[in-house]
């Protein structure tokens, strides 16, 4: 009798591993299959998609076959000893590599192991296997059972994770690229409703700092015909021309900082500098990114969008009043913050100390929502830099999100815009610049799916036009932030784009 109870329970125990292993990769099967990539399986993500998911339907087989009493001792457990050798195998390769991941994609991203805990835990179910393979004794053999369990396996893997068609892209429908893009441009900023009238930009150089290597200053101008206001200007010491970053701020639900999100401020209030460094402490590493880049020698430029800093007032609340009177105006919340970006991007540009041909966009959240709109409908931004704002709209159409929510959704909903465009479309319109995407695994607004299908999305559009290495697309093992780590490699990137 005891001997039948070990027997039972090491059956339990690999199927058992077999089957959280499977589950665990299809619950995150967007880390699984850029798992894939990074470890050099396969560089194609269409075909680590396909990859991915006959893994897992392959894993649920071995994991639930070795539960039931059909060809086990011929079949099923030597096929699964093969099984483990094969990943020990693999993952030495890795361990003894010139690179190890920080997680190998074992259990995906709901157990996170490093490729020798992963060895020692394929040791450990290999002697458990190789003990179940003695004392196991024949099983029934009707093969008709195990063929209907794999095509079950298959079914349902599939069916909760299909593959996602690159057909529905707008950009699939036109063979001639730029066309698409002049088009799709003329779309997407119709989307913006009504917008003020340019005039002369004006600037006034109210105030200065001097940090070491580079001067603050404090510059009024005419943003728009409507709009004087205030922004802040990072500029090195020296001749130039020097490159350039647009910084775009987050939105982070904390509204009386904007461009103090990613310049450090100065001649404010002392609550005003508490919360800054609060809030770039929570999530930019505790650096005010745009001070980073002017000690490597950019010129930075940020300013308020409406509704935060300088220009604030409505807070988290009134987004949503403030988003409906512009929309009774015949304007646009979203759609005044991009032509206000296209802008700023032109008063840059306009500066004799800017080398326009060096001109980048840079912003975390709502600031990378920014950033790969303004690169995809402005010619003077040369490359761009978006951390934790990509996704699909079909992956973001869920209960409890913020785009459910309203709110804080306003500043980037564009009227009209999913009759004829995805978000990955409107980054698309970026393609062949130099673009980096930088997304978190464990950020709670954006889902590794969602995120993953967008860039398999922008991979085809820069892929197609023979540009697929200007195209960075990443998931780091991170929440919503910007931290030093993502930091120094986007500076490290941007650096390599601005020589």
């Amino acid at each position: 009798m005891r001997s039948q109870y070990l027997t039972s329970a090491l059956t339990l125990i690999i199927g058992g591993v077999f089957i959280f292993s499977a589950a665990s990769k299809l619950l995150t099967i967007g880390f699984f299959e850029i798992s894939l990539v990074e470890q050099r399986i396969t560089d194609s993500r269409a075909t680590a998609a396909w990859m991915a998911r006959l893994l897992i339907c392959f894993e649920f087989f071995l994991g639930i076959a070795l539960l039931l009493p059909f060809y086990r001792k011929k079949f099923i457990i030597p096929i699964t000893i093969i099984t483990l050798l094969g990943f020990t195998i693999f993952l030495a390769l890795s361990f003894f590599g010139a690179a190890q991941a920080e997680n190998c994609g074992c259990f995906g991203n709901v157990v996170k192991m490093s490729a020798g805990q992963s060895i020692f835990k394929n040791i450990a179910l290999l002697g458990l296997t190789l003990l179940l393979y003695h004392r196991i004794g024949e099983d029934t053999r009707k093969w008709q059972i195990p063929a209907l369990l794999g095509s079950v396996c298959m079914l349902v893997v599939f069916l909760v994770s299909p593959l996602q068609s690159d057909q529905s892209s707008v950009f699939a429908k036109y063979t001639d690229f730029d066309q698409w893009r002049k088009e799709a441009r003329s779309v997407f900023q119709s989307t913006w409703q009504m917008i003020p009238e340019a005039v002369a930009f004006d600037p006034v150089i109210i105030d200065e700092q001097d940090r070491g290597s580079y001067i603050a200053q404090k510059i009024v101008l005419n943003i728009s015909g409507d709009n004087r206001i205030l922004s802040y200007l990072l500029k090195p010491k020296g001749k130039g021309p020097f490159p350039a970053v647009l910084l775009l701020h987050d939105h982070g639900a904390t509204f009386n900082i904007g461009k103090e999100k990613v310049i450090a401020p100065w001649g404010v209030s002392a609550e005003r500098i508490k919360s800054a460094e609060k809030y770039i402490g929570e999530i930019y590493g505790n650096r005010f990114i745009g001070d980073e880049l002017a000690k490597r020698g950019y010129v930075c430029f940020a300013i308020d969008a409406l509704n935060w800093g300088d220009r604030g007032g409505g807070g988290m609340e009134g987004q949503q009043a403030l988003a409906a009177n512009m929309l009774f105006l015949g304007m646009s919340f979203a759609g005044l913050i991009a032509y206000e970006d296209v802008r700023s991007a032109e008063f840059l540009s306009e500066l004799p100390y800017v080398d326009e041909d060096r001109i980048a966009a840079m912003g975390l959240s709502m600031g990378a929502y920014r950033t790969w709109q303004v690169a995809a409908v402005s010619d003077i931004i040369k490359a761009g830099v978006a951390i934790c704002w990509m996704a699909t709209n079909q992956g973001l159409l869920s209960w409890f999100t913020n785009r459910s929510g309203g709110n804080s959704a306003y500043s980037m909903l564009h009227p009209g815009l999913f009759n004829y465009l995805d978000y990955p479309d409107v980054a698309g319109m970026a393609c062949p610049k130099p673009m980096l995407f930088y997304n978190g695994i464990d950020d709670k607004l954006f889902s590794v799916r969602a995120v993953e299908a967008a860039y398999v999305k922008m991979q085809d559009v820069w892929g197609s036009q023979s540009a697929a290495d200007k195209l960075v697309t990443k998931l780091w093992p991170a929440p919503h932030e910007f931290n030093r780590d993502m930091q120094q490699e986007a500076f490290a990137w941007l650096d390599e784009q601005m020589q």
